[in-house]
């Protein structure tokens, strides 16, 4: 299993069959968590945990081998148009298995806005890091509440937007029941 590290690397411990301690391996730094702290979070991918940032940026790391190794980081910005959105909230990614990943953005991110919901989802390309499209979700929940699938499972689910009837609330799926997505603007 791989942990983070506040000095931006990952620390991976490795078991032996019997769940016992074979030893260590540490990551070269990858992130600053200082200048652009990460979101804990990861969606993963065919083996690829991608950790959003907080000003907007998507550092991939290939989870899949001994070995962890961080890839070629990309902007969920496509335009400077939209250099001051950020992805913010309780659990601000997921992944459908078509390799689609959903980020919640919010416009005018700055300092402090990381737990802030959004107006906003985009999808994404994850192996490509191109934006697919930007869903404006027209339903509204509090965040974290009964209601809401992200204060649930972190890892669990998938987005499903293929049947939303032009409605832009995205459909998660998890443990065999069916969820709506809804974020506030």
């Amino acid at each position: 299993f791989t942990s983070l590290c506040s000095n931006g690397t990952l620390l991976t411990s490795h078991l032996d069959a019997d769940g016992r301690l074979e030893g260590t391996s540490r990551s070269e730094q990858w992130f600053d968590a200082n200048d652009d702290p990460i979101f804990e979070t990861p969606a993963i991918l065919d083996g690829i945990a991608y950790f959003p940032t907080f000003t907007g940026e998507v550092l991939p790391v290939d989870v899949s081998r001994r070995e962890v190794k961080a890839q070629a980081r990309w902007s969920l910005a496509q335009n400077d148009q939209e250099k001051s959105w950020r992805p913010g909230g309780a659990r601000l990614i997921l992944t459908d298995s078509a390799g689609t990943g959903y980020v919640l953005m919010h416009p005018e991110g700055g300092e402090g806005t990381h737990k802030n919901g959004g107006p906003e989802v985009w999808a994404y390309d994850l192996a490509k890091g191109e934006r697919l499209a930007r869903i404006p979700p027209r339903e509204r929940v509090a965040e974290g509440g009964d209601d809401d699938p992200f204060a649930r499972d972190p890892f669990g689910g998938h987005v499903d937007l293929a049947g939303d009837g032009g409605t832009g609330v995205a459909q998660r799926r998890q443990r065999g029941r069916r969820h709506l997505w809804h974020f506030g603007t």
